[in-house]
């Protein structure tokens, strides 16, 4: 088929069906609403080409180069594009579903807006120019290169991460919900307004991070590396954080209830204004802490260490205390008279007549 059979089959709006052009040269054509079938496009060149809106199914782009095309929402359904080249591609709005990206080059790429779905994309450099609202579900990433990446409001799903090679860049408002990221190094980065929902991070290093506004509720976090992060108001309801390291990490305002903290270390942490309620806390280390306002109301505080804590208005009502080291018990509310009544009162209020 000639080039110019090729757009004037387009033009007409005929779909292409398991056409062969590997190979041929389609730099720079305008492909705009393409429907492709079928179709070989393997070794392509195509740089510069435009394919917004086509829709390609079952298509073979693999070792094509798209360098700096246009393929604004454009959907590619069951397509092969292993080692295909998107370099400064527009690929904002496009839709990759059960797709192989293996080995994909993907810099300084726009992905705004993108989804892909059930892809792989195993060996591929993702070092994306823009990073705007992407969603990515169930898609394999080991082996990826992930460098310097802005990404906001990006939503990450049920997906393995934990064998990514993520370098710098920082995370606004993105969704990671049961998504693997154990062993990650992410010290140091901005993680700020981000859900962790659900996610597995045993091991992660999250030491410097700013977590401020994040989300790990329900997070299995065993062993993970908070030492001198920040993360004011993060929320960390029912997570797993056994054996965490947080020395000097800065938490105020922070939520934990249900929380299990067993063996953790907040030596020198700061938890001021944080609600603890039944935490289990068993053999945890708050040496020089920083409590105040805190609330441990009916946590699990036994055998732990509050050696040089500092407490003023620190409310451990009904706390499990056993064994637990203080240095003095001047600034705590063992009792909170007002929990008490309220506590009083609804008892009377169910109890049957």
């Amino acid at each position: 088929m000639t080039r110019e059979q090729l757009l004037e089959r387009i033009r007409n709006g005929m779909p292409l069906l398991h056409v062969d052009l590997r190979g041929e040269n389609l730099e720079g054509l305008d492909l705009s609403g393409a429907q492709m079938q079928g179709v070989n496009l393997m070794q392509a060149r195509m740089a510069r080409v435009n394919l917004e809106d086509a829709s390609l199914i079952g298509c073979s782009l693999s070792q094509a180069d798209l360098s700096g095309a246009l393929l604004k929402d454009a959907r590619f359904v069951r397509c092969g594009l292993a080692g295909a080249r998107f370099d400064a591609a527009n690929l904002s709005g496009a839709q990759f579903s059960e797709s192989n990206l293996e080995g994909a080059l993907l810099n300084g790429a726009d992905v705004s807006g993108s989804a892909f779905y059930k892809c792989t994309a195993k060996d591929a450099v993702l070092n994306f120019g823009r990073c705007d609202r992407m969603a990515i579900f169930e898609t394999t990433l080991d082996g990826a290169r992930l460098s310097d990446v802005h990404m906001s409001f990006c939503v990450i799903m049920k997906s393995n991460l934990h064998a990514v090679a993520w370098e710098g860049g920082s995370c606004d408002s993105c969704v990671f919900n049961e998504c693997v990221l154990e062993g990650m190094d992410l010290s140091g980065r901005t993680l700020v307004r981000c859900q962790f929902i659900g996610s597995r991070l045993q091991g992660a290093d999250l030491s410097r991070a700013v977590l401020t506004q994040s989300n790990f509720k329900g997070a299995a976090m065993q062993s993970v590396q908070l030492a001198d992060a920040h993360g004011e108001a993060a929320l960390f309801p029912e997570a797993d954080l056994r054996g965490a390291n947080c020395r000097g990490a800065r938490f105020p305002r922070s939520v934990w209830v249900g929380a299990c903290l067993e063996g953790a270390d907040f030596t020198q942490a700061q938890l001021d204004l944080s609600a603890l309620h039944r935490t289990r806390c068993h053999t945890a280390v708050f040496e020089r802490a920083s409590l105040s306002d805190a609330d441990f109301s009916y946590a699990d505080l036994r055998d732990s260490n509050l050696r040089g804590a500092i407490f003023q208005r620190t409310r451990m009502h009904h706390a499990q205390m056993a064994g637990a080291l203080l240095s003095a018990r001047s600034g705590i509310i063992e009792v909170d008279e007002g929990l008490h009544k309220a506590q009083q009162w609804s008892a009377s209020r169910t109890r049957p007549d």
